[in-house]
């Protein structure tokens, strides 16, 4: 009885070692525990019969926690991919609706700006020359949203708008991909300053105001018909070359 117990304790040490997922230490623990089992029944001077009878439950027992130990362990695997396709299912949504939600109020401002004109025009009035010349400032504002996102809510707007109305074909353009908090204050600030001041000298031609990409060495280029200036990352530079 006692010997029972003792297998048992020792068959407790592979088992141990493969929950704890150190299948070739367990295999080197049970061969072993065979052994010495063999030793033992050797120095008895018992038949060697005995070894196969007294392992057949040890060995049982091992290779069923073997299996357990691997569905476990694949199970686990299982778990932790679901949750992780879960939680990547969830971000992905949230981003969706977000971007919907962004979406949404953007057509709602939209919708806000443009009813004033059209609103009318649907009802069956004939839209005036003045009506449509504030159509063509409004679809200009909106194509800047769209395509010079780094103006939108400075004075540029505001300034681009009269010089417009003055007959000026001013196009903003935004290819940074960056955004009001990547700037020095006093860059943004300096830049703002410098194209409000051309766009208060506009009255006609084409004034084209440029955000570069990151890896040029110019901020942002102005090209009107005499001039083309540029804003270095670091400083203002007045590259005048007259038509």
């Amino acid at each position: 009885r006692s010997l029972v117990v003792t297998g048992v304790q020792t068959c407790a040490l592979p088992i141990c070692l493969l929950m704890r997922r150190r299948t070739l230490e367990a295999w080197i623990a049970f061969t072993l525990m065979t052994l010495t089992v063999t030793y033992w029944v050797l120095s008895t001077n018992r038949p060697l019969t005995m070894v196969p009878i007294f392992m057949f439950g040890h060995f049982f027992m091992f290779i069923e926690w073997q299996g357990i130990v691997f569905l476990s362990v694949r199970a686990s695997a299982q778990i932790v991919a679901t949750e992780r396709a879960t939680m990547t299912l969830l971000a992905d949504r949230r981003a969706h609706e977000e971007a919907r939600r962004l979406t949404v109020q953007r057509m709602l401002r939209v919708r806000h700006r443009v009813t004033p004109l059209l609103g009318p025009i649907a009802d069956g009035v004939t839209p005036t020359s003045d009506v449509r010349i504030e159509a063509r400032l409004l679809e200009a504002e909106l194509r800047d949203e769209i395509r010079a996102p780094f103006f939108t809510g400075t004075s540029v707007v505001r300034h681009a708008r009269a010089a417009r109305r003055r007959g000026a074909d001013v196009i903003l353009l935004d290819d940074s991909g960056i955004s009001e908090l990547d700037l020095i204050p006093d860059v943004r600030r300096e830049a703002i300053k410098h194209i409000t001041a051309v766009l208060d000298q506009a009255s006609d031609g084409r004034i084209v105001i440029r955000v570069n990409p990151p890896h040029r060495p110019a901020l942002l280029t102005v090209t009107t018909k005499n001039a083309n200036y540029q804003l270095l990352r670091n400083r203002w530079l007045d590259r005048k070359s007259v038509v």
